[in-house]
């Protein structure tokens, strides 16, 4: 079984039913942002140095990968599959990286946002 986490890039503070929108029409493919966001290439290439992405691992090290399967990416966004027994671990780094890079993270099996600082002291009702 395997949990998700998305980031993306947002230039202003949205609610949760917005961040819920997002996520499905970019985990639907509905929505294909060409963008590219230096924080979004930054947020993912600290978190492959901790959790190198599933698709560069020799077979034999795949098993020692939190990763349920590769990631769903542009230059706007990234949708994470962890393994539910890895989450605990790995949920609290993505979260970290996402305040420092100042992406929005949402969690689309508690329909929870996680809205960096910077966007947080002017967020919407949710």
């Amino acid at each position: 079984m395997s949990r998700k986490l998305a980031v993306w890039h947002s230039q202003r503070a949205i609610s949760e039913k917005e961040a819920a929108d997002v996520y499905q029409e970019l985990y639907e493919q509905q929505r294909i942002p060409s963008l590219q966001h230096v924080d979004v290439y930054a947020f993912y290439n600290e978190l492959i140095a901790r959790y190198p992405d599933v698709d560069t691992l020799a077979d034999e090290d795949i098993d020692a990968s939190p990763w349920a399967s590769s990631f769903d990416r542009s230059g706007f966004h990234i949708i994470m599959f962890m393994l539910e027994q890895r989450a605990d671990e790995v949920v609290p780094v993505i979260l970290e990286l996402a305040e420092m890079y100042g992406l929005v993270c949402f969690d689309p099996q508690t329909k929870k946002l996680h809205l960096p600082s910077n966007l947080a002291q002017v967020a919407p009702g949710s």
